[in-house]
């Protein structure tokens, strides 16, 4: 699901900031996409985890899939999605930061 995250992550910032907003600011993964996106860094057992959980559903995916060119497209994804991750800062969970008020127009009372 993390690609999709990204993704949607990625549109919300181009389209709508009150949508961006409350993404980065999201109770279960908000701290994640804020340090990725701000810091590129991620915690070591986010990096694990996230390889973990790659390769598994990848090599499913080759064993259920019987053609050749198949696997080698997903085996050329788990490769360069596993770089990009490996290349990413470690950042501990004491370092990690949650975006406060994201921006002025978020935080501010509504008046009319």
């Amino acid at each position: 699901t993390t690609p999709f995250v990204l993704i949607a992550l990625y549109c919300y910032l181009r389209s709508s900031r009150k949508l961006y907003d409350w993404l980065m600011c999201n109770r279960l993964f908000g701290k994640y996409l804020y340090n990725y996106v701000e810091h590129h860094a991620v915690p070591l057992q986010t990096k694990i985890v996230s390889l973990g959980v790659l390769w598994a559903a990848l090599i499913t995916s080759a064993v259920l899939v019987e053609l050749l060119y198949v696997r080698i497209i997903l085996a050329c994804v788990g490769i360069v999605v596993s770089i990009h991750l490996l290349t990413l800062r470690t950042i501990t969970p004491a370092q990690m930061k949650m975006p406060g008020s994201i921006s002025a127009e978020s935080s501010a009372p509504e008046t009319e």
